[in-house]
């Protein structure tokens, strides 16, 4: 301590100014916003392969539904989505409200039906592209599904694509695919 002139004593002042904090603070701060935009921001492959998992939940769960109504499910695939059909009375019926809920559309994909790939068509047609028999069985399928193009005139196949299939009639499995 340190005594002025003026006979009093003198403390050491030692801390951080005003302006020194809130420079901390703003540093913080744009750091935690870069941080959780780090993490909240997803790649269009793992964007894809969550769209893959949860077409491949919904096959699983209309798969399900066949085997405890014991009577067969089929998935119609259209412009707008997956639609889910049901066999009875000897014909195929349109389940109204039955939906796949998977956000397929926003990727470029392609469904192919025992090697062949199909156009899809606006509306639900008489009988369902895949289906799934009372055991749990499925029908062959493979859908790919790859990223967008940046340029809309380049050739979509010649890319990468997430490949989604049925290896045997009740086990569906999924993979990248280099083209």
């Amino acid at each position: 301590m340190r005594t002025l002139e003026t006979g009093k004593t003198r403390h050491n002042e030692s801390g951080f100014t005003l302006i020194e904090m809130l420079l901390v603070v703003v540093i913080i701060g744009i750091t935690a916003y870069m941080g959780v935009n780090l993490i909240n921001s997803q790649s269009a492959e793992r964007n894809i392969m969550s769209a893959a998992a949860r077409f491949q939940a919904g096959i699983e769960y209309v798969c399900d539904q066949a085997i405890l109504e014991n009577r067969a499910y089929g998935i119609e695939f259209t412009h707008d989505g997956q639609f889910v059909m049901q066999h009875q009375h000897n014909q195929w019926a349109w389940l109204e409200g039955q939906q796949l809920l998977t956000d397929l559309a926003q990727f470029p994909h392609a469904i192919y039906i025992n090697g062949r790939p199909i156009s899809l068509k606006p509306d639900v047609e008489q009988q369902p592209h895949l289906i799934c028999q009372s055991d749990g069985s499925l029908s062959p399928f493979e859908l790919r599904v790859w990223i967008p193009a940046e340029n809309p005139s380049e050739n979509q196949t010649g890319n990468s694509y997430y490949k989604l299939k049925n290896d045997s009639p009740w086990i569906i499995t999924g993979a990248w695919h280099e083209a």
